[in-house]
């Protein structure tokens, strides 16, 4: 019986124990990885099955600067270039608590992304 079945969990593989499992005539290796777990659903010892992914040389974006597209797995950024701020769509992917991948659209690697507004008076910052 699974605990959480069809709940995702995001983590980093810290160790991979080189110590051999035999189970059902599979051989497994232990491996600990790290998970971020606020709402403490996650208890030491659990054992879990997982898929491993590894993303080399993506885009990615701060969550904060994206607005909602108009379609799913779509969002608009705001870009700034020398001639001023502008909205470009994109497809997003994987997404963690700070960031989320962009797999296509109109947004470019070492483009400038608007992530929040500040308005300004004479005397400083509007509070």
């Amino acid at each position: 019986m699974s605990a959480f079945a069809g709940a995702n969990f995001y983590g980093t593989v810290i160790q991979i124990q080189y110590i051999t499992q035999v189970v059902n005539g599979e051989v497994t290796y232990p491996v600990i990885i790290e998970v971020k777990n606020p709402e403490m659903k996650l208890k030491p010892g659990m054992t879990a099955s997982v898929t491993v992914a590894e993303a080399k040389s993506i885009l990615k974006v701060p969550n904060q600067a994206l607005e909602p597209g108009d379609q799913e797995n779509t969002a608009f950024v705001r870009v700034k270039d020398r001639f001023g701020v502008y909205r470009v769509l994109i497809e997003t992917g994987e997404k963690d608590q700070q960031f989320t991948e962009v797999k296509s659209g109109g947004l470019k690697e070492m483009q400038l992304v608007v992530v929040g507004e500040r308005r300004f008076r004479k005397n400083g910052p509007l509070k």
